[in-house]
């Protein structure tokens, strides 16, 4: 979560229940599930379209971030293997 609001760092966010961000558009919002390892995305829009558009742009951002963070991890295991 904190890498992902790094990652948003400039863009309008709301922290108080996980990381909402908000534009022109509507907003978009990722919560930790508080009993299992996931995430879960909501997003509102003007429309569906805008608001399917919203959820996959910052589903795209999770993504991203869990891959980097995958990489980092594969990293250490064989620098230290």
């Amino acid at each position: 979560m904190r890498v992902l609001t790094e990652q948003l760092k400039g863009r309008e966010l709301d922290l108080t229940d996980g990381i909402k961000v908000l534009d022109e558009r509507g907003w978009a919002e990722v919560l930790p599930d508080p009993d299992e390892p996931v995430v879960h995305i909501y997003a509102e829009g003007d429309t569906a379209e805008v608001s399917a558009e919203l959820e996959a742009e910052l589903h795209a951002l999770v993504e991203q971030v869990m891959e980097g963070q995958e990489s980092a991890a594969e990293a250490q295991i064989s620098s230290s293997g």
